[in-house]
């Protein structure tokens, strides 16, 4: 039986519109400069068009050229640290040639290991989306959703519609 594979870039415009959808909310929740928010959809939509233009690539090769852009073009702090997780997650998926269900919790451990490393002062607030998994969650994990974090088939589920 094939196991199915998933577009990073469908995976990451998910994730990108999610941010948009949630940019005033982000922005409001943000004491320290108010524009975590933008920052986001910034990040998001860099990372989408990353994956679109390397869409023929190895997964690792498009996270690592997302990582790149994001360095690159990008000043806020928290896109500096996603770009770190994006290193990373290329750097474990190595040589794979598609993201699958089966090993898509490779690709979200190496992301969420950048997000336990942001300031407090770039954080928002805890729960909206001071780390990847909040982002991944649509800024939403700590919120009044009542929805639980459960497992990374989980979370790629729900991004997937799935």
């Amino acid at each position: 039986m094939a196991t199915s594979s998933i577009d990073l870039a469908k995976l990451f415009g998910t994730v990108a519109k999610t941010m948009a959808q949630n940019q005033t909310a982000l922005n409001n929740a943000d004491d320290y400069n108010h524009d975590h928010g933008d920052n986001m959809v910034q990040t998001f939509e860099m990372i989408t068009r990353a994956m679109k233009e390397k869409s023929n690539a190895s997964p690792a090769d498009q996270l690592a050229y997302a990582s790149q852009l994001l360095r690159q073009n990008s000043t806020s702090g928290s896109s500096q640290l996603y770009a770190e997780g994006l290193k990373d997650a290329s750097a474990q998926l190595g040589n794979v040639k598609k993201v699958t269900p089966d090993n898509a919790m490779t690709l979200i451990q190496a992301l969420l290991g950048a997000g336990s490393s942001v300031p407090a002062q770039s954080q928002p607030s805890a729960g909206l989306g001071g780390g990847i998994l909040d982002t991944l969650l649509g800024g939403s994990a700590g919120s009044s959703s009542g929805q639980s974090t459960g497992t990374g088939g989980d979370i790629l589920g729900s991004l997937l519609g799935g």
